[in-house]
């Protein structure tokens, strides 16, 4: 939908140039089928449970008890409708696991020596 053409009076455009033009940064979602995405989130939630859990066997997606409208939505999404109420929040994670995004923790961006102008 973000992408998707509108007529306006300067002639066509869409919702993320609309917000690009006042300094917001949007991209669009990835066009990848939703089965896809639910199966990325799968994978994220997945371990061999039949090994103990260590960093190498561990699920890669983790919920603060504090995200209960998410951990509502886990619990209770069927995928079978768009409209269904439930959808909202496994949608963002789709997006979030089919965008390529990745965990960048404070020691992955911090300057070490060396160097000069």
């Amino acid at each position: 939908m973000g992408a998707a053409t509108v007529r306006t009076k300067e002639g066509e455009s869409n919702i993320i140039n609309t917000m690009s033009n006042m300094g917001f940064v949007f991209r669009a979602a990835p066009g990848v089928s939703i089965d896809s995405g639910i199966a990325k989130i799968n994978d994220a939630l997945s371990w061999d449970d039949t090994e103990p859990m260590t960093d190498n066997n561990c699920p890669q997606l983790y919920f603060s008890d504090q995200c209960e409208n998410t951990i509502s939505s886990m619990l209770e999404y069927a995928g079978e409708s768009k409209s269904d109420y439930f959808s909202d929040q496994i949608d963002c994670l789709r997006y979030l696991f089919v965008s390529g995004a990745e965990h960048i923790t404070h020691r992955d961006i911090q300057v070490t020596g060396g160097g000069g102008y």
